[in-house]
């Protein structure tokens, strides 16, 4: 038998740990702790891991499962890192990565990590994703720590966008809880809307004369969630020059989710298509819109976003961009 030399095995073993540090070393996902000088450059970044398909997912893993470095300056660039590339384990649909989303949903005092972590699995969809949330709600409620709102109202959001049915009644439980703050009951009110409910729709609409903006701009979404024509007058006020931007922009944006609820659904994808167009140069808008193609993933559906993905216009640039990429994570 031959004998096992001890030093050249600790070398094989310091250079394995090594390995993976050079191999990411200049890698289009290490380019996401860069500091970009433009936002052309950071998209060109994001389209570079798309194209990469699930070769990226060990090391947006690695960057997601990082705690933020002690100098401010590094720690900040992480913290843009990281929440980009959690969001991007839910575009390319990383089942491996859903052990990690649900320890960061559950555990981190990271408050972005938190939000993307619920958004992430929600988009995965499926069994597995609705469980890890209905589940991850019964432990919040049951063991609360000091991220207990921030992550109860992650987790609804959640909820919502998975699509399961099964969340109605965990859904129209934390809105009829007394106990929760308005905000959490507006953010179940909301995510039931996408569950094709409007239970909540009569607490949402009183919000709206809240003293408070960041509970009048959570109603404001909540309404656009809910998708209900009878809110049109209330949110048309908000839509006023004198109001607000963000509050404004939130107001118009939730009409045209009103809107493309009541569109037949053979029209529907022309319509967001539209919208999107009216309004490119809106993020909001633009997120929104490209991400219900996606999920529509109808024939009009990829048609509208392949169209967008072939403007060629200057001020097009950031729309062409998003429709393409949610072209290649559609796939």
């Amino acid at each position: 038998m031959m004998k096992k030399n001890p030093a050249k095995t600790v070398v094989i073993l310091a250079l394995l740990l090594v390995l993976p540090a050079v191999a990411f070393a200049g890698s289009p996902v290490s380019r996401l702790k860069d500091t970009f000088t433009s936002y052309n450059a950071y998209e060109d970044a994001l389209e570079a891991i798309v194209d990469q398909g699930a070769a990226a997912i060990p090391e947006l893993m690695a960057i997601a499962g990082q705690d933020a470095p002690a100098d401010p300056a590094a720690a900040l660039a992480h913290h843009r890192a990281r929440a980009t590339a959690i969001q991007l384990l839910g575009d390319q649909n990383a089942v491996a990565a859903l052990p990690l989303l649900t320890q960061i949903l559950r555990t981190s005092t990271d408050v972005s990590a938190v939000n993307n972590a619920a958004r992430a699995i929600a988009r995965m969809g499926g069994a597995s994703a609705y469980k890890i949330l209905a589940d991850t709600l019964a432990l919040v409620n049951k063991s609360p720590d000091a991220l207990f709102v921030e992550r109860k109202k992650a987790v609804i959001v959640g909820l919502g966008l998975v699509g399961d049915k099964k969340a109605i009644p965990l859904l129209t439980a934390e809105l009829n809880n007394a106990k929760n703050s308005l905000l959490v009951r507006i953010y179940a009110a909301g995510s039931l809307g996408l569950l094709g409910r409007q239970d909540g729709k009569a607490l949402v609409t009183a919000a709206l004369d809240s003293a408070d903006p960041n509970v009048r701009l959570a109603a404001i979404r909540a309404l656009g969630l809910i998708g209900s024509s009878t809110s049109t007058a209330d949110l048309s006020s908000f839509t006023i020059p004198q109001e607000h931007r963000v509050i404004r922009q939130a107001a118009m944006l939730a009409l045209s989710q009103i809107k493309a609820h009541g569109q037949p659904e053979a029209s529907r994808a022309a319509f967001i298509k539209q919208e999107i167009m009216r309004n490119f140069g809106a993020a909001d808008f633009v997120q929104w819109g490209t991400m219900s193609l996606k999920r529509m993933n109808t024939a009009e559906a990829r048609q509208a976003l392949k169209d967008m993905s072939g403007l060629t216009a200057p001020d097009y640039q950031h729309l062409r961009r998003a429709a393409r990429l949610r072209m290649k994570v559609a796939r």
